[in-house]
């Protein structure tokens, strides 16, 4: 028994299993006579619901999440980069990714007996789109071991500054060609200084068109992430629909098998009067017989 392996089963757990797995592996590795892992085992918290539901969306969407902690790491990369457009449409598929992945925490939590209400609902979100702000948040993210939510703190590798030519240097050009003479030696100036800048604009545009394939290739994989994420929310919303149904189905039987029992009621209390007068009247009849019965024999004496 180790500690990572103990760790990733109990962030695993059903919520209300968590205390008591953690305080009997505690128990376990202290009868093992490892003191230091008990003591380990038992310093780890439980989770609150909104990181518990993250958690395990770590381990049942990982491909989805995957999708979004890389779009984070390309997003921090590139920021200082992109144009406003390129900006703009990684910021909706980033939004739609985060909102699939937040759409399948709700599904997981319904199933796992813990409903998800609005405000979990936020930390949940809060919490995904503090993973595209640092690799800190990122990672803790993956590891499925959160005990609490994340709050977004802005992009933190910082914004990188875009490459920029660097002035021509008129003033010295234009003052070695008037000392140079009719030597030349200003034309030389001029051509190299060309050179450099043709060399730091060839430069520029590359540095440009990577950082727009990068973009490019976010997009497109954050698209089929999405994609493939709104397919499993759009089954789960089919089953959902079917599951409700059958439970009005199961409500309509249930409301005409209550009916039916109501009807039965009132037919057995019928009965019963029934019943009941119908012993009254032989009481009556059998006092009367006797009466008849005490007078026949006092005649015949």
């Amino acid at each position: 028994m180790d500690f990572e392996t103990v760790a990733d089963e109990l962030y695993g757990l059903a919520l209300e299993e968590f205390t008591g797995a953690r305080n009997d592996r505690a128990k376990r590795a202290r009868a093992e006579g490892d003191r230091e892992l008990a003591t380990q085992i038992q310093s780890l918290r439980k989770p609150t619901v909104a990181a518990w539901l993250t958690n395990q969306l770590v381990r049942a969407s990982r491909n989805e999440l995957d999708a979004l902690l890389q779009l984070g790491g390309e997003l921090r990369e590139v920021m200082a980069d992109l144009s406003g457009d390129e900006l703009r449409e990684l910021t909706k598929q980033r939004h739609r990714l985060v909102f699939a992945l937040v759409q399948q925490a709700r599904s997981l939590g319904h199933t796992r007996g813990h409903p998800m209400s609005e405000d979990v609902a936020s930390v949940v979100r809060e919490t995904l789109e503090a993973t595209l702000s640092d690799s800190a948040s990122a990672d803790a993210v993956a590891s499925g071991r959160l005990t609490d939510a994340l709050r977004v703190s802005g992009f933190g590798g910082g914004a990188r500054a875009q490459p920029s030519a660097k002035p021509a240097a008129r003033g010295r050009t234009s003052g070695s060609a008037s000392g140079a003479g009719a030597g030349g030696a200003g034309g030389t100036v001029t051509s190299i200084d060309a050179k450099r800048q043709q060399r730091e604009a060839r430069e520029q545009r590359e540095h440009a068109q990577r950082v727009l394939d990068a973009a490019t290739k976010a997009v497109e994989r954050a698209k089929a992430v999405t994609e493939q994420a709104e397919s499993r929310l759009h089954t789960a919303q089919n089953q959902r629909e079917a599951a409700s149904a059958a439970v009005q189905r199961l409500r309509t039987a249930l409301d005409e098998a209550v009916t039916e029992l109501e009807v039965e009621d009132h037919q057995i209390e019928l009965v019963t009067q029934e019943k009941d007068a119908a012993e009254a009247e032989l009481h009556e009849v059998n006092r009367r017989l006797a009466e008849a019965e005490a007078v026949l024999k006092s005649l015949s004496t």
